[in-house]
């Protein structure tokens, strides 16, 4: 997957299998710092050094109760090898992961806490995992889904509707460029 991603940086960043988030990240990096991959798998290291803490977040959110579980999670994530090989190669899921993560300790915040921000950056950032890899493509339905679940009725339909809206925007734009690209709707 390397040598195609690598490709797409450099000429039209996505085609019918692959979304253009990566291409991108790659394209802007290589601009800034040169042709090196060097600086890329540098900037990778440093995202996935994000995963820990950000997994520990999520658990301190989710086990508040047990605040020793945030440490561990944290602790564990981070001696995790496929996480620390993550990041020393060309691949999506150096973008995708801290992402993700982000993602997910945002909606728990703000489902939890009753803020509607959070929901909507949730939406945002599940967005942009999708434009890394299309398997978050349904992020957008699973937010009223958690909403409800953990929230309630508490959090206002504009802010689900608004999150919803975000959320599938990304989606459907790419499906939209396909559209005109390719004449086919992904």
């Amino acid at each position: 997957d390397s040598a195609e991603y690598l490709k797409l940086s450099n000429t039209s960043f996505s085609d019918l299998n692959r979304t253009p988030g990566y291409p991108v990240f790659l394209r802007v990096v290589r601009k800034i710092f040169g042709p090196s991959l060097e600086p890329v798998l540098w900037i990778q290291v440093f995202l996935i050094s994000l995963v820990p803490p950000l997994v520990a977040l999520f658990a301190g959110l989710a086990f508040s109760r047990f605040p020793n579980a945030s440490y561990i999670a944290g602790l564990l994530s981070s001696v995790s090898f496929t996480g620390i090989k993550l990041g020393h190669m060309i691949l999506t899921e150096a973008l995708f992961v801290p992402l993700v993560m982000a993602a997910l300790a945002a909606l728990y915040f703000g489902t939890r806490e009753r803020k509607g921000i959070f929901i909507v950056l949730s939406a945002a950032l599940g967005g942009l995992a999708f434009l890394v890899k299309p398997i978050f493509l349904f992020w957008w339905a699973f937010i009223p889904a958690s909403v409800f679940f953990f929230a309630g009725q508490r959090i206002s339909i504009k802010v689900l509707l608004a999150a919803m809206a975000i959320g599938l925007a990304f989606p459907l734009g790419w499906s939209l460029v396909n559209v005109a690209k390719y004449r086919v709707f992904t």
